[in-house]
């Protein structure tokens, strides 16, 4: 059963806006994002509806996709692929998350600061 608070005691609102704080500074992955609503003990439908929930959140706020770049050294650039509308990037994060499990967590980054 899902739990209103995480195991630290904060509410899934308070852990979007910490989220979003820190992908003011450093990269968020989609696995982090994962865990955030594993931490709820929140399954299937419940989960994917707070992954979608706090990537949108990311996005709106300014957050771009990113991934590290092979040619620049591993520094953040951002991924062609995602530059969608906020919606349709979700449903595309979402869908590589379903079809590629794990690998995807650590592909997918987002983050809020400039990127080259």
């Amino acid at each position: 059963m899902a739990r209103e608070k995480n195991f630290d005691g904060r509410t899934r609102q308070e852990v979007i806006q910490q989220t979003l704080k820190t992908a003011a500074f450093e990269a968020v992955s989609l696995g982090e994002i994962v865990s955030d609503g594993q931490m709820f003990d929140l399954e299937k439908d419940e989960l994917v509806a707070f992954v979608r929930m706090e990537i949108l959140a990311l996005l709106e706020s300014g957050a771009r996709i990113v991934g590290q770049s092979t040619d620049k050294g591993g520094e953040w650039a951002e991924l062609p692929a995602f530059a969608l509308p906020n919606d349709e990037a979700v449903e595309k994060v979402l869908q590589l998350w379903e079809t590629e499990g794990r690998t995807a967590a650590f592909l997918v980054w987002f983050y809020r600061s400039s990127v080259n």
